[in-house]
């Protein structure tokens, strides 16, 4: 795990590394506050708009290819539920068997297995997330989804975790 200009980096053994940040709300607060809200059972009465994140994610593959992005993929509810996740994960917890899905299908988190002290994690990317090189049918539509699997300790994934609460805490829910 590195932790470089505020980007938090889940860093593999053998070079690949997921970057991911949230870097501002989608909406300013006087946006949001004109849009309908859409409550849910899980967040009744709250407003979606005012919670969407833009989250940068820097991504390197194991074989030195790399791309970035910059979407609106996390709601600051899903920003905690990752954060839960990678503890989970990290101290071994079973609640971290469970895969990191969202409202959003731009990136999810799936245990592969833990080894002793390692921890091998499959991230997965689709829609905007993709990388540009990946190969485009004959309407120009990329391929549905990519996924880069990543071994790291425990150790380096728990500090991860943490990063990813000093950077997610900056934008609450609201």
């Amino acid at each position: 795990m590195l932790h470089d200009h505020g980007l938090v980096r889940l860093l593999s053994g053998d070079g690949a590394s997921v970057g991911l940040r949230p870097v501002a709300y989608q909406f300013s607060r006087q946006v949001a506050a004109g849009a309908a809200e859409e409550p849910t059972a899980a967040e009744p009465g709250t407003d979606w708009d005012a919670n969407w994140l833009m989250i940068r994610g820097d991504i390197r593959t194991a074989d030195d290819r790399g791309w970035t992005f910059t979407e609106a993929c996390l709601t600051t509810w899903e920003a905690e539920r990752l954060s839960a996740w990678l503890h989970a994960t990290a101290s071994r917890d079973p609640a971290g068997r469970q895969e990191a899905t969202f409202t959003e299908p731009n990136v999810s988190f799936a245990l592969d297995g833990w080894d002793g002290e390692l921890v091998r994690i499959r991230v997965r990317f689709s829609q905007e997330s993709l990388p540009g090189w990946m190969p485009r049918n004959f309407d120009g539509w990329q391929a549905e989804e990519y996924f880069l699997p990543l071994e790291m300790s425990c150790a380096g994934l728990a500090k991860a975790a943490r990063s990813w609460d000093a950077d997610r805490l900056q934008f609450p829910p609201r």
